[in-house]
């Protein structure tokens, strides 16, 4: 868990620049408290995420189900990454902004 801004600054950074050129993309960093439903698979989830265009990492704090997920707002929507979400078997999703960076 405490690795997790490093990880993202470090992914928001590989994202930013793309073979030296700067890329428009805007990296995100939100928090979603999320609501299992008997089909979720948490250690699934995780994986699963960063496996999507757009979605930089995802990190599942299981104790407090909380989501931590960074992703480019160029690429996938709030309303997608919720969609997603629902198909791997949770419901329900807050969200929480946390961070931009450029």
């Amino acid at each position: 868990m405490k690795y997790f801004g490093a990880l993202f600054l470090f992914s928001a950074f590989l994202s930013i620049m793309v073979g030296g050129t700067y890329s428009q993309s805007e990296i995100v960093e939100v928090s979603l408290h999320l609501a299992p439903t008997p089909l979720a698979q948490p250690d699934l989830i995780e994986r699963s995420l960063v496996e999507f265009d757009g979605i930089v990492a995802a990190v599942l704090d299981r104790s407090n189900s909380i989501l931590f997920v960074s992703y480019d707002k160029s690429q996938i929507t709030m309303d997608e990454l919720a969609y997603l979400l629902t198909s791997m078997g949770y419901r329900s999703v807050p969200v929480e902004p946390i961070q931009a960076a450029l």
